[in-house]
């Protein structure tokens, strides 16, 4: 009964949304259809999972205030905009050296992974041979989960430009012009997957994915003023993206066990599919069985970055343990974000956000080359995408990356010209 309440629940909620938001690429929009395929999926692959079903009514109750929220903010941003066929005229270009920032970041990522390899004592030609990779990833995923790895200052200064590349990245693709252009659009992810080969750090991957994603999208708006029509040959590539992405991610898994036998791959299988789904049924469970609204941590988890680098509040390893019944220490955004504000709370914080999101996209698509808005809408994309694992400013890393990005538009636009007919 209640899995039929909730499909009739999910099927009504995703009409709602795609009826009022034409434009598959507005927020609301992704939201509905990231977090419907994450619903669908684990009911599909988890079906022997004892489900409660609420916190699966919660996570699509927070879709459909999250896209009220964005309604009202489009419609609050409208009342500003005198002239929308003026404001869609202009429109913004790129100066040539945008693409040789975009090369410095890549390098700056390169030399980081560099440098911890020759930090944790490995030899710089190890990463070439297979075995000694196998070792070095094993060795430092090992160190890293025990808090022996080595960090400092510098290291974390070159970690945001790791992140900081593929979002200026996918924002310059739409602007590429040559081949040369756009294979360095693509390369900004080159520092990330080495970083991934050799450290074992499959969150930095997936991020810096979402994060090329998340400017591929601003960039694209910026750039058209309308969603992204794709033809046949783009749809094939990205499909074959997506299984490059997940062969990536699944070798990486086999690479920290360092062992390639059929035994492993069966147990990495089981693995890769909790490492997927498992936040759902997680979060479930910890929302149906485990929460309690007895204390309020007022953003400590939903902003632990901010919260540790001002010295208010610890890291720990993981931020969330093991519950008991639970297949993953994975809860999504939305655990912190009711630990954080409460069930009421945290609606009211999704309606905000979304709030704020109609305001940047409306200011986007109508051309209003307002930096704050495009750095805005990039951030909430990222956070929409990053949620099934965890609030992404729970890492300075990544606030700081959005910083970067502006001042990357800053420096990278051109001046405004007409092209009316």
């Amino acid at each position: 009964m209640y899995l039929l309440t909730l499909i009739f629940f999910l099927s009504a909620s995703i009409f709602l949304v795609k009826f009022t938001a034409k434009n598959w690429m507005n927020p609301g929009n992704v939201m509905m259809s990231f977090w419907a395929f994450f619903l669908i999926a684990s009911l599909l692959f988890l079906h022997k999972y004892e489900w409660d079903y609420l916190g699966l009514f919660w996570i699509i109750s927070l879709c459909l205030i999250f896209n009220f929220g964005i309604h009202f903010g489009i419609s609050y941003s409208k009342r500003g905009l005198t002239s929308t066929k003026q404001a869609s005229c202009k429109h913004e270009f790129l100066r040539s050296g945008s693409w040789n920032v975009i090369i410095i970041f890549i390098i700056i990522g390169l030399l980081k992974s560099i440098i911890e390899v020759s930090l944790y004592g490995f030899n710089l030609s190890m990463i070439f041979d297979l075995n000694n990779l196998v070792d070095i990833n094993t060795e430092i995923a090992y160190r890293r989960y025990n808090g022996a790895s080595y960090s400092n200052v510098i290291l974390q200064i070159m970690n945001i430009f790791v992140y900081s590349a593929p979002l200026c990245g996918g924002y310059v693709l739409i602007y590429s012009k040559s081949s040369k252009e756009k294979i360095i659009a693509l390369c900004s992810l080159v520092p990330v997957i080495l970083n991934l080969m050799i450290t074992n750090t499959k969150a930095g991957l997936i991020a810096s994915v979402f994060l090329w994603v998340s400017g591929c999208f601003v960039g694209y708006l910026n750039a058209r003023r309308t969603f992204m029509k794709f033809k046949k040959r783009q749809v094939i590539l990205g499909v074959v993206s997506v299984f490059l992405l997940l062969a990536v991610l699944y070798s990486s898994m086999l690479f920290r066990i360092g062992d390639f036998s059929s035994n492993t791959m069966n147990i990495v299988n089981d693995k890769f599919l909790v490492y997927a789904l498992g936040h759902v049924p997680s979060f479930d469970l910890w929302l149906s069985q485990y929460y309690t609204n007895d204390n309020y941590y007022l953003g400590k988890y939903t902003f632990l970055g901010v919260i540790d680098a001002f010295g208010w509040g610890t890291r720990d390893q993981g931020v969330y343990t093991f519950l008991q019944g639970s297949l993953s220490n994975v809860f999504t955004a939305f655990r912190g974000l009711i630990e954080d504000f409460g069930i009421i709370g945290a609606m009211v914080f999704i309606a905000i956000l979304g709030f704020i999101s109609g305001i940047s996209f409306n200011s986007v698509v109508s051309g209003r080359n307002n930096k704050i808005s495009i750095t805005l809408l990039a951030s909430i994309y990222f956070f929409i995408f990053y949620s099934f694992i965890i609030s992404p400013w729970t890492y300075n890393s990544y606030i700081l990356v959005f910083f970067v990005f502006y001042v990357f538009l800053f420096l990278s636009s051109k001046k405004r010209e007409l092209r009316c007919d």
